[in-house]
């Protein structure tokens, strides 16, 4: 979950991969105040820590939700998460960490096992407090 740096005239150190077979999901529905569907609203999910907070990372992704307001996000690591559903997020902002700590006290926490599977429905937010 870190990035590794390596200089030229250092050493590569050893490394093992492990890789599973059991992938995480975690998926649901964005809705309006009225419960109806939102398309292309972005779902945040991110850890507590906030290092793991860049793009890039494992612990801190996106989605959108489709036209029925349905998202799925796969791959996250086991752990504690917020997940949350923003409507006027700008490109490029969605990690930033001023605006994830923002967002956070809307956000619903959720545990995600390994290979576990967990579905939450979330009711879109305004950055703008609309």
């Amino acid at each position: 979950d870190t990035p590794l740096d390596v200089g030229r005239s250092q050493p590569v150190p050893e490394l093992m991969v492990v890789g599973t077979a059991r992938g995480s999901e975690l998926r649901g529905r964005v809705v309006d105040q009225a419960g109806n569907p939102v398309r292309d609203g972005t779902v945040l999910a991110f850890g507590p820590d906030v290092t793991a907070w860049r793009q890039g990372g494992r612990r801190a992704v996106r989605a959108l939700s489709d036209t029925k307001g349905g998202f799925v996000i796969r791959g996250l690591p086991a752990g504690e998460y917020f997940v949350v559903a923003v409507v006027d997020i700008e490109d490029g902002r969605w990690y930033d960490p001023a605006v994830l700590e923002r967002v956070r006290r809307w956000a619903t926490r959720t545990t995600i096992a390994e290979g576990g599977k967990v579905t939450h429905d979330l009711a879109a937010r305004s950055l703008g407090g609309r």
